[in-house]
């Protein structure tokens, strides 16, 4: 029999963001290149200015009789998984399962449906309009398109969902359960429902702001300068919102070995809290329960979904900067806008790639003069490039979901 170790890698990624694939949104994190676009169906009501859309071409994925039934976040989910299984070739290995997690559901879908059961016999429906109006509906299309069989289910938790997709299939390779799994989210937020959920008002020094900014104001900013990370509210005053889809291949170092998959990093632990007393964006108690238990480790840097709003970061960093101070951070936010459940797997995804190349990433729009005074983390404006062995990837989520994960750089042996 073989020995069975514990250790778990990541060993394929597959992506699709505003920025492209997987290889151009490390470009241009590298690189600080916005790929953040003029939202082109702007009405005068509408609080969106700027947005991260996908686009690559992700409808042609499922045959073409299926395709008219399939969620905006089915598609990009499908692209990322499509990246990720072909990257370690389908006929050598499958995964023994899947999890997939998203925040928005299949919203597009929703309204179609909810507009053809107002308007149309019930008879007339086509049942087909549900399959992927749900996480489950999703994840199950994905397995059926895919070939993967096993531990097939779905996840919610806001925009921390990916995030717990990826703990959950780290748990089930740590506890023998499966020799590998594959972590997938896609996220479609461009839609009204999420402008409606994002606009919630909130007050900041007696001023009255949404996630895309003051509340009424009218000021346009470049695209590529829309998010102001980490800074003062005055500055760091609005988020963008955007499309996207991750997925990551998790392996046990047999299965890893036996098919001679190629390895990332290595995952080292993983962490998740929900804290039921808080239903901020990003709490502070909730996620300091998980950065107590590492607060006396070292990283290299800390990769953080910051949205570029002040009034949903602001707990996030503290929280980190309470914990880590001084400590490098890498937010790709100001890059792609918000993708909510994909942030967390696309941070753990470059931050995967910065171990293999040894580089830290800089943060676009990062403003050191005008940093607000509890941020006490170090980005840095420019590459660099030294030997990185460390990085902790936050992800949280409204209503109180909190997770983490630590990656190691895999030395081999």
């Amino acid at each position: 029999m073989k020995s069975q170790s514990d250790k778990v890698f990541i060993t394929s990624i597959g992506s699709c963001t505003a920025s492209g694939n997987t290889d151009d949104i490390f470009f241009n994190a590298k690189t600080k290149k916005s790929s953040l676009t003029v939202y082109n169906q702007i009405t005068s009501d509408c609080p969106v200015k700027t947005v991260g859309k996908v686009k690559l071409k992700t409808d042609d994925i499922f045959a073409q009789k299926v395709r008219p039934f399939v969620s905006r976040n089915a598609e990009l989910g499908a692209y990322a998984v499509s990246q990720c299984l072909n990257t370690i070739e389908l006929s050598r290995t499958i995964p023994d399962g899947l999890i997939f997690g998203s925040a928005s559901q299949g919203i597009d879908k929703i309204m179609e449906v909810i507009d053809d059961l107002k308007n149309n016999p019930f008879n007339t429906l086509n049942h087909n309009s549900i399959s992927s109006i749900t996480n489950a509906g999703v994840c199950r299309l994905l397995a059926e398109r895919f070939s993967i069989s096993g531990r097939v289910f779905a996840v919610e938790g806001a925009s921390c969902s990916g995030m717990i997709a990826f703990i959950e299939s780290f748990n089930a390779i740590k506890n023998k359960i499966a020799s590998s799994m594959l972590a997938a989210s896609g996220e479609a937020n461009l839609f009204k429902p999420a402008f409606l959920f994002y606009n919630k008002k909130v007050r900041v020094n007696k001023e009255t702001y949404t996630f895309f900014g003051k509340s009424g104001e009218s000021i346009f900013r470049r695209p590529s300068e829309a998010v102001v990370p980490y800074s003062v509210p005055e500055k760091s005053d609005r988020g963008v919102i955007a499309e996207g889809g991750a997925a990551l291949f998790l392996a046990n170092e047999n299965h890893t070995k036996e098919f001679d998959l190629p390895v990332l990093a290595e995952i080292e632990n993983v962490f998740f809290y929900y804290n039921c007393t808080l239903s901020s964006n990003n709490d502070f108690l909730g996620l300091s329960n998980i950065l107590n238990k590492l607060k006396n480790e070292i990283f290299d840097s800390i990769y953080l979904p910051i949205s570029g709003c002040w009034a949903t970061d602001y707990n996030l960093y503290t929280a980190c900067s309470h914990y880590f101070p001084n400590t490098h951070c890498f937010t790709v936010e100001p890059v792609i806008g918000h993708t909510g459940a994909v942030s967390g797997l696309i941070n753990i995804i470059l931050g995967a790639l910065s171990l293999k190349n040894s580089v830290l990433l800089p943060t676009l729009n990062f403003d050191a003069k005008n940093l607000d005074q509890n941020f006490k983390l170090k980005p840095s404006e420019d590459i660099i490039e030294k030997d990185i062995r460390r990085i902790l990837v936050i992800s949280s989520g409204w209503g109180g979901y909190n997770g983490a994960c630590v990656l190691k750089k895999y030395n081999g042996k």
